[in-house]
């Protein structure tokens, strides 16, 4: 999974369908994802370097019927603001 959306890199670079994966997550109580940005998601398959990263941190649910904290961290990013108009790539 993955998320797509319009986004303008810190840099001012203006990216149509940025792809957006959560490259790395780390954690127990809490968990720490990296956001990593790519142009495309054929620039991410293609093996070419993201353009900017963030951490974010979420405290996910352990309940037996929960989703595991990859898919966690996707409904996390989608709740906020930043991430709002984002499309889900099923993948």
């Amino acid at each position: 999974m993955a998320l797509s959306m319009q986004y303008t890199t810190v840099q001012g670079i203006e990216l149509p369908a940025a792809y957006i994966k959560i490259d790395e997550q780390s954690g127990i109580e809490k968990i720490y994802i990296r956001v990593s940005y790519y142009a495309s998601r054929g620039h991410r398959l293609d093996g070419k370097a993201w353009l900017e990263q963030e951490v974010y941190s979420f405290v996910p649910s352990v309940a037996d019927d929960a989703p595991n904290f990859i898919k966690q961290g996707y409904e996390y990013l989608k709740t906020l603001d930043k991430f709002k108009v984002a499309i889900d790539v099923l993948e």
